[in-house]
């Protein structure tokens, strides 16, 4: 128990010569942590996405007699088709497509964030 006693004060005694020592030491490694991580963790500005040219999106899904309707809902691009077995699936995948929702005649296209742009893009009078 002496032992013990004596390492309780020994402590106290470093604590109370080192406490604000400690206490600043502490102040800068948050403070490092902090500028790390907004300095590290900070995204470069994405670039925005470039998606192909109508025709060969046109082309992939079967030619413009064969699109009834295309709709945009985030990174999904529902497209309603006379007939589906027209599309190109590899031709699509090359475009950026990364899967395929199939019913009936309408087909849903997953592409990541550039729905919008694919949507705006095959809705362009030629």
């Amino acid at each position: 128990m002496i032992v013990l006693d004596q390492l309780k004060d020994d402590f106290n005694a470093f604590l109370k010569n080192n406490a604000l020592w400690i206490a600043l030491a502490l102040v800068v490694v948050i403070a490092i942590v902090v500028v790390l991580i907004l300095v590290l963790g900070r995204k470069t500005k994405k670039a925005k996405p470039q998606i192909a040219e109508k025709s060969k999106w046109v082309e992939a899904l079967g030619g413009k007699e064969n699109i009834v309707s295309s709709e945009a809902y985030g990174s999904r691009l529902a497209v309603s088709l006379v007939d589906k077995s027209l599309m190109n699936k590899e031709a699509l995948k090359e475009l950026g497509v990364t899967n395929f929702i199939e019913m009936s005649n309408k087909i849903t296209l997953l592409l990541e964030d550039k729905a919008e742009l694919v949507k705006a893009e095959l809705d362009k009078k030629d």
